[in-house]
């Protein structure tokens, strides 16, 4: 980031004969070394890893989109950079929710439908809304390396905003 203005080639990252449609909602890493961006193309949406110091690009989920006409919102990184949250919303309901990705493209550790605005707590704690159609739902809780970790309580009478318009 405190290198100014510089373009991005694909092909400096080992995706030669991509050509983006789209390069939208980038979101930096916290330590600054590699930059995460939704990539949408005829073929369908991408969130590709580029990893500015050693010059590659991992695509660490592919999905169609639904055509809502709204950008999806960022995604967001963990604190300590090895994670990613992101919210999809696609033409297969299999594809849409809530995603929590390790950034170097392996395996999803969590993958819930009706999932929205994550918030990291800490690098291993995510705390995310799991909302039906109406928007009524749960605060849940949910930690790398226990897993679903249940219904986060809040103080009686208050409410939790979310501010997604996706």
């Amino acid at each position: 980031p405190d290198g100014g203005i510089q373009p991005l080639d694909p092909a400096v990252f080992g995706l030669e004969g991509e050509k983006p449609g789209q390069l939208y909602n980038p979101a930096w890493s916290p330590d600054g070394r590699q930059l995460a961006w939704l990539w949408g193309t005829e073929a369908g949406s991408r969130l590709v890893v580029f990893d500015l110091v050693r010059r590659t690009a991992t695509a660490v989920l592919t999905w169609q989109p639904a055509q809502s006409g709204a950008l999806p919102p960022s995604p967001v990184w963990s604190m300590d950079g090895k994670w990613l949250a992101i919210e999809t919303r696609a033409n297969n309901e299999g594809q849409s929710g809530l995603w929590v990705l390790p950034a170097d493209g392996t395996l999803a550790r969590l993958h819930v439908p009706t999932g929205r605005e994550p918030v990291w707590l800490n690098p291993s704690q995510l705390i995310y809304a799991d909302v039906d159609e109406n928007m009524n739902g749960d605060i849940k809780l949910f930690d790398l390396n226990y897993g679903e970790r249940g219904v986060l309580d809040l103080p009686a009478g208050s409410t939790m905003l979310l501010t997604s318009l996706y």
